[in-house]
């Protein structure tokens, strides 16, 4: 029946003899299965006359093929709206490994994650937390919350971004989630840390991870979750199938069951710890070398970077906490001073912050309208502090230890490492307001800062300085009414000193012919001018020296002393690879 119907088709509209073989072979590939006729070369019979009655073959011809394909098309995803996958875990010797993979937890996840496969639909304007989990419409937003319904977990509630690691620790009472290891360097970064109300917290960190016996030397950037067994949390997602990793278990020397997991795209370690779950992620598994080639964590690696971390016994603490504005705040549509202004921030405000990003240096955070009564956009981190309940004595600020001022400074820091790590041009230093002798500077080691009242009113000015026998000043910030305000900065044949009683020395060359000597004081947020010394040749090449506001002429050993009556005040410099 095939045949005829093949061959009937194709007398009728007389394709070429190659035309002829395509169509062919594409409608047997499509037909019900039966016996395949021999395969030999089809010769199209004369047809000296053309009959309008191929028309009813041809269309039934197109419409079994229509038909064919739609089924073919439909059976890849039939029964995947909220159906669980038919993915087997496999038994695990550890009680609560077994127990979380068998959870109504981990069967939401699985079941969401097929759903999810499925749909592609444009947003619909949802509110949060609903996109976060991929929801783009009113209808997956009903599917997901009749998942949770089905498993008992409620979704998650607003995060609170804190850069401070020490003060995130202190809010969801965790001594530590480091602990040392042997030929492991930890270093626990400042970007994107945060809670949520239910006391599930995430830690970006990273690891200069070295393991004896093994050429993995590389840093490890990782993300720390605690995450609540009554919660449904989107980061579960990227757990995946786990039947599509490497994975095994091991039990660390403190006596804490872990699954160890590696793919091709990142690698887990999970501990199931009661009333929550413990999930560390990075991506850092694999890496290109040019000595060994490409490489990747070897299960002894593996069991050893696992070692470096505690699974923070203890009940969770409910938190609840939110950032102050403590300056009055500009509300962007993006991160950047560069977007559409949308509305402002009035000082004393509490914000709940949502995502934090960083962009040319500065922390962004943004907002929802949601019980803010301001826009939601975007806001400078700069005049954001956290504070939150720390018990019977009621809410309080966070004690960090440092100034107020420092916390201020903390984010320049952070941009002054990221700039020399990252190798930043000379363009991009003076886009970005800093000193342009930077670009010659590649090793943390050679430059550092120090906090000086150099003017004697209480704040401290932060100063960045070379590592060397004339720590040259390259950038100088201080505070004016709470805002950071940058105040000068080095040039080329343009350098800034410290003098005693808080006087800057600024050594600037016009020309060859031409040097400048101008002690200044820093006053309201500026550098006032003192006192001046001329070297010039052009105006007078035998008594080139010149003192004063009116630049009166005098004696080069006028000059010479004058300059070195106010004496060296040594700067004490806290190298910024100290902050690593």
């Amino acid at each position: 029946m095939r045949k005829n119907i093949i061959h009937g088709a194709m007398d009728m509209v007389n394709p070429t003899d190659e035309q002829r073989e395509r169509m062919r072979e594409g409608i047997l590939s499509r037909l019900p299965e039966e016996k395949k006729p021999a395969r030999r070369t089809y010769q199209a019979k004369q047809a000296p006359t053309r009959r309008w009655s191929w028309i009813p073959a041809a269309a039934a011809l197109f419409a079994v093929v229509l038909i064919g394909v739609f089924v073919l098309g439909r059976a890849g995803t039939h029964g995947a709206e909220l159906a669980a996958p038919e993915d087997t875990v496999p038994a695990f010797t550890s009680r609560s490994l077994q127990d979380f993979f068998e959870s109504g937890q981990y069967k939401a996840i699985q079941e969401w994650n097929a759903y999810l496969k499925t749909k592609n639909e444009s947003n619909d304007g949802l509110a949060a937390p609903y996109p976060d989990y991929g929801c783009s419409s009113v209808q997956m937003q009903e599917k997901l919350d009749a998942l949770c319904e089905k498993y008992g977990l409620s979704l998650k509630g607003g995060y609170t971004v804190l850069c401070d690691y020490e003060k995130l620790l202190d809010i969801v009472s965790v001594d530590s989630i480091l602990r040392s290891w042997e030929g492991v360097i930890q270093n626990v970064t400042d970007f994107s840390n945060g809670y949520y109300p239910d006391g599930s917290f995430v830690v970006e960190g990273q690891t200069l991870f070295g393991y004896s016996g093994t050429p993995w030397t590389y840093p490890i950037t990782f993300s720390f979750y605690r995450l609540l067994k009554t919660t449904f949390y989107d980061v579960l997602l990227d757990i995946g199938d786990i039947t599509q990793y490497a994975y095994w278990e091991y039990t660390t020397q403190s006596g804490v069951d872990l699954l160890l997991a590696q793919n091709e795209d990142q690698a887990l370690i999970l501990a199931d710890r009661g009333d929550y779950v413990i999930l560390i992620l990075t991506s850092d598994n694999r890496v290109g070398d040019i000595k060994y080639g490409e490489i990747s964590m070897d299960k002894a690696a593996m069991e050893a970077f696992a070692e470096t971390f505690v699974y923070v016994d203890g009940d969770p603490t409910q938190i609840q906490a939110a950032a102050v504005a403590t300056a009055q705040l500009q509300i962007y549509s993006m991160p950047s001073v560069d977007s559409q202004l949308v509305g402002t921030v009035e000082k004393g405000a509490r914000l709940p912050l949502k995502v934090q990003e960083s962009v040319n240096g500065k922390k962004w955070g943004r907002i929802d309208e949601d019980n803010t009564g301001y826009p939601a956009g975007w806001v400078e981190l700069e005049n954001v502090e956290m504070v939150y309940d720390s018990g019977p004595t009621g809410e309080e600020t966070v004690p960090t230890g440092e100034s107020t001022a420092f916390q201020k400074y903390a984010q320049l820091l952070d941009k002054y490492v990221t700039a020399i790590q990252e190798g930043w041009g000379g363009e991009q230093y003076v886009q970005e307001d800093m000193s342009i002798i930077l670009r010659d500077i590649s090793s943390l080691d050679s430059l550092g800062y120090a906090m000086i009242d150099l003017d004697g009113n209480g704040v401290e000015e932060l100063i960045l300085a070379l590592d060397d026998e004339s720590q040259t000043i390259l950038d100088l910030y201080t505070l004016t009414e709470g805002e950071v305000v940058h105040v000068l900065s080095g040039w080329e044949r343009i350098s800034y000193f410290l003098r005693e009683d808080g006087l800057i020395l600024n050594i600037g060359a016009e020309s060859g012919s031409c040097t400048n000597y101008v002690f200044s004081r820093l006053s309201g947020g500026e550098l006032i001018q003192e006192e001046i010394i001329r070297f010039d040749t052009l105006r007078d090449i035998d008594n080139p020296w010149f003192m004063g506001s009116d630049l009166h002429a005098v004696t080069q050993q006028e000059a010479e002393a004058a300059i070195s009556a106010h004496a060296i005040d040594r700067i004490p410099l806290t190298l910024l690879s100290q902050m690593q």
